[in-house]
């Protein structure tokens, strides 16, 4: 029973309602029976169903229980006829709620009494299977508890293990509407999970001797890879072993460990309390000096089209159909008027579920229930949550790139997308909840928050039916702030913005969206011009591939798009998670953090060692320098940089910041490991 799959929401807060499939509703049905069968036959019976529960002679029964079953009879009865399945009080009433009113909240809560809180507190829990044990992934060959033990002419060859690296579930932390509680995902294991993780051997525990032994190919795609795991006592009690116990290596060779993942290779790991000797014909291929290659997305949608974010916050009603809302409805890709109403009245009611416990703002309830779905509603905090659908005289944005596990899609030419939702205008409030927490965090009035749902139309099988749209719905898990450099004339001139946000399908699962606004110079026009870059992306939870294995080159783009046309197409994405808290990573005064970056001498270490094909002299990088300052002035109108400061900077060196004036710089850097950056794709 996966929690996660059975909610109307994937578990984007607390508020998720039971939405259950054919399996689910299955062991619900059969825990509900077995629930009855014990409420009845032994909790509520007077005189009880085996004789070790109830034999009081003040019962009617006379002392003799009506049943006599003994524990391990009325046990295996319980799995004959019910299957084994057995969920607590306050889950089974979750999943059998007909009301639709039940969230998960009701399961998660602590109950204000300690004794009552020992039967029915709840934990999202990481890291372990059901009888907290770790995961180890794919293993070659495993010897626990043994000892003189001989591995000898022992080839363990091509492992890999396509599992992820984490459940997406464990990053997530929800804020109890009801009470204010934080729920955080637990795990009572110390060591990060491990089954994305692949080893050729384990031994756990084990005096051994390994010869002639070869291990060629450990594959990881997210996890760790390791040749040789060698573990002991993991409590570091080494009383409750002899100290002659230990591994020795005569002839052992390896090849090919890889990993994928941040966590990387190790061509031998050793525990705790194990002593392990390398005899000189242990041999050792060197690991490959990557990160995160191997594991393309499940899906990836990556488009754009002109931006309608002014600098300025959006006007309430002031895009074309909003006008006239019930020609938006024809977005929505549904069959009928009542089907896309229906759709947004659930999307407007998760929209003010997700902002109250994400962000804390408190909604009017009791207007929300009794308006339409477009009115406009005013927040006790002040903003406005509105409707909106932005695209330009209705016009959607183009796809540029569809791709999966196998390559990218070439009949693409008339895939669109449409963007339709919910909005939040902030005049300023300090937020709590998931983004805010406790202590809050302050959003300036005119930064957005959306909830939404993209409509790609479109897309070639068998990524979707023929003439079947991919609804994708959408949460910004932080606000959007709308950012604007001026001319000389202190005129507007380009606005930019970067929003991020967890995505949801009903047939791809959980994902996310990662875009940007970025004003570019129309040379048709000679206007800086807003467009919108946006890539959707989905895990691969499951890894069946959905594209033909054959990349090709596709012509994307409209003919009036300011970019004719692409020669290369691709698509960047990073996966960091930052190790440090925020205060601690200096993030609060200075975003641009070594947490994510290097900087100055930095740019020259990592020129030399990965670019000396394309930039292999000093010259040729100050050349390259040249043309980015260029390109700063000519493309995104940084006037600063005229003809006379740019020829002045060639006589820097390389690693040197360059002071453009008015607290301007440009700075060298190189994106360290930590970011995790990745190709997505390459068409």
């Amino acid at each position: 029973f996966d929690v996660t799959m059975v909610t109307d929401n994937y578990l984007r807060n607390s508020r998720a309602r039971y939405r259950g499939n054919y399996l689910s509703d299955a062991q619900v049905a059969l825990a509900k029976l077995s629930s009855d069968f014990y409420r009845a036959y032994v909790l509520d019976s007077e005189c009880g169903a085996f004789p070790s529960n109830l034999t009081s002679n003040f019962l009617p029964c006379g002392g003799t229980a009506v049943t006599p079953l003994t524990g391990r009879e009325v046990t295996l009865l319980q799995k004959k006829f019910f299957g084994g399945v057995m969920f607590s009080d306050n889950v089974l009433a979750w999943a059998t709620d007909t009301t639709g009113t039940l969230g998960l909240d009701s399961v998660l809560g602590k109950d204000p009494d300690v004794w009552a809180r020992r039967q029915t507190r709840h934990f999202i829990a990481c890291n372990h299977d059901t009888m907290f044990h770790a995961g180890t992934g794919v293993v070659g060959l495993r010897v626990e508890f043994t000892g003189a033990t001989t591995l000898q002419h022992v080839t363990i060859a091509n492992l890999s293990s396509t599992g992820d690296a984490d459940h997406w579930v464990c990053s997530q932390r929800y804020k109890l509407p009801s009470t204010g509680e934080d729920v955080r995902v637990m795990s009572f294991s110390e060591q990060p999970y491990g089954g994305g993780d692949a080893r050729g051997v384990l031994l756990s525990k084990a005096d051994a001797v390994l010869n002639g032994v070869v291990v060629d190919g450990v594959v990881a795609k997210e996890g760790a890879a390791l040749g040789l795991d060698i573990r002991g006592d993991e409590d570091g009690d080494l009383s409750k072993y002899d100290a002659s116990v230990g591994v020795k290596v005569g002839t052992m060779k390896m090849l090919r460990i890889e990993s994928g993942g941040e966590r990387g290779t190790e061509r031998i790991r050793v525990g705790t309390g194990v002593r392990v000797e390398l005899g000189s014909g242990f041999v050792a291929e060197e690991s490959p000096d990557f990160n995160g290659k191997f594991d393309a997305y499940r899906l990836k949608i990556a488009y754009y089209g002109p931006a309608s974010l002014p600098v300025d916050p959006l006007p309430v009603g002031a895009l074309p159909c909003v006008l006239v809302p019930q020609q938006c409805l024809s977005y929505m890709g549904a069959e009928s008027e009542e089907e896309a109403v229906s759709m947004l009245v659930q999307l407007r009611r998760r929209g003010f579920e997700f902002f109250q416990e994400h962000y804390g703002l408190v909604a009017p309830v009791q207007q929300i229930e009794a308006g339409q779905w477009h009115d406009v509603v005013v927040l006790p905090s002040g903003g406005t949550f509105a409707f909106f659908a932005i695209q330009p005289g209705d016009t959607p944005y183009a796809v540029t790139s569809v791709c999966g596990q196998g390559g990218c899609a070439e009949q693409i030419s008339s895939a669109r997308v449409w963007d339709i939702g919910y909005y939040y205008v902030s005049e300023g409030f300090l937020a709590h909840g998931a983004f805010g927490g406790e202590e809050g965090r302050w959003v300036p009035a005119g930064e957005l928050i959306f909830v939404g749902v993209y409509v790609v139309e479109g897309l070639p099988p068998p990524i979707v039916e023929p003439d079947e749209s991919l609804r994708i719905h959408y949460f910004a898990v932080c606000p959007v702030e709308v950012r604007s450099t001026v001319d000389q004339e202190r005129k507007p001139v380009r606005g930019s913005t970067v929003i991020a946000c967890d995505i949801e399908s009903d047939r791809f699962g959980k994902g996310s969206a990662m875009g940007s606004v970025a004003t570019v110079l129309n040379e048709a026009t000679g206007l800086f011009e807003p467009y919108w870059h946006n890539l959707i992306t989905f895990d691969d939870s499951e890894p069946a591939s959905l594209l033909p294995p054959t990349p090709s080159r596709v012509d994307l783009l409209p003919e009036d798009a300011c970019f004719e046309s692409f020669d290369v197409i691709m698509s960047i994405k990073d996966e960091a998670v930052l190790p440090l808290p925020m205060p601690k990573a200096g993030l609060d005064v200075h975003p641009a953090s070594t947490s994510y970056f290097y900087f100055n001498e930095a740019f020259e270490a990592f020129r030399t060692r990965y670019l000396a094909d394309v930039l292999p002299t000093v010259d040729s990088a100050l050349a390259f320098r040249r043309a980015s300052l260029e390109y700063f002035r000519d493309a995104l109108g940084i006037v600063e940089l005229t003809d006379e400061v740019v020829a002045r900077f060639d006589c820097e060196p390389l690693d040197a910041v360059l002071d453009i004036g008015g607290g301007n710089q440009v700075v060298p850097y190189v994106v360290n490991e930590a970011v995790r950056l990745r190709v997505t794709s390459l068409a």
